[in-house]
């Protein structure tokens, strides 16, 4: 057994196992993910021991993440789940890096996961009481949402839900997030007519410093069909939800605020003159993000 690489040994691809300390079992394998961590793995999850995997478990999988592959991992059939891993700090010193027969092989074999990751995210640790590894679904942002805030940093995005409705996904750090938990949320609604396209913004205050509020700003697009779906449904609304998710992406708690009927009736009252300002604008001339970019250089938060 190798000892614990210094994290910036860590390079992608590297393969991990599962160890169960002071033994010759594991409980599943991965490769590295990112250089310098050892904690995010990409591989395979034993989940047919100490007995076939429940299929009300599976149905879970099915149901978060929308699609799920079991593979054969030993001689006897016993199956593993294609997933992304994130192991808890405390329990990464139980990864290990033996010399495995098919070391190489499994290796060749995940490879290609690094490029076309699996759908499900488990959160994984090492339980020392029950000498086993427990999991839990990790529930984050979708991957394409991740790449807006990776680009924009924290801030705000007004995201469609499962349920139809239209809430505020917020990224933010995570102790500023446990600080919120009790504070409360201050917003308005507002209509900004720029030289090449109309702004709606709903800007935010989490209160939970007086003297220095955490301030939150997003800009929705009349012109644009998904966003103009969500003013639509915005508009109807009787509360508003401010979701939470922290540095790694992972959702935390929501916090949900009245909209009442006049801020309801303003909105839509914006809506309505956005779209009617929009019209005007010569059709060369319309550009909502250099409208955007030009309000926020001028007016930061």
């Amino acid at each position: 057994m190798e000892r614990p690489r210094n994290p910036e040994e860590i390079s992608p691809g590297q393969l991990y196992f599962l160890a169960h300390p002071g033994s010759e079992l594991f409980s599943g394998y991965g490769l590295t993910t990112q250089a310098g961590r050892q904690d995010r793995l990409i591989g395979l999850l034993m989940v047919d021991r100490p007995r076939p995997v429940d299929p009300n478990w599976l149905a879970e999988i099915e149901a978060l993440y929308g699609d799920y592959q079991l593979v054969p991992m030993t001689a006897g059939g016993e199956r593993g789940l294609l997933t992304q891993m994130r192991i808890a700090a405390e329990s990464v010193p139980f990864l290990t890096r033996f010399s495995h027969p098919m070391g190489q092989a499994i290796t060749r074999v995940l490879q290609p996961l690094l490029e076309t990751p699996p759908a499900p995210v488990l959160k994984l640790r090492w339980d020392d009481e029950h000498k086993l590894w427990r999991s839990e679904f990790w529930l984050g942002l979708l991957p394409v949402l991740q790449e807006v805030f990776t680009k924009m940093g924290y801030g705000a995005l007004a995201v469609e839900r499962d349920d139809q409705s239209v809430g505020f996904v917020v990224h933010a750090p995570d102790a500023d997030i446990e600080q919120f938990r009790t504070a409360p949320v201050r917003y308005a609604w507002q209509l900004i007519p720029m030289a090449s396209a109309p702004l709606i913004r709903c800007r935010a205050a989490i209160v939970d410093d007086p003297a220095s509020a955490y301030l939150l700003e997003h800009f929705l697009n009349v012109s644009d069909p998904d966003q103009a779906h969500c003013l639509a449904h915005l508009a109807q609304q009787t509360e508003l939800s401010f979701d939470f998710f922290g540095e790694e992406f992972e959702y935390v708690y929501s916090k949900k605020v009245a909209h009442p009927p006049a801020m309801r009736g303003r909105l839509a009252e914006m809506v309505r003159r956005a779209i009617e300002y929009y019209d005007r604008i010569p059709p060369e001339a319309r550009d909502f993000d250099r409208a955007k970019a030009e309000f926020q250089r001028r007016f930061p938060v």
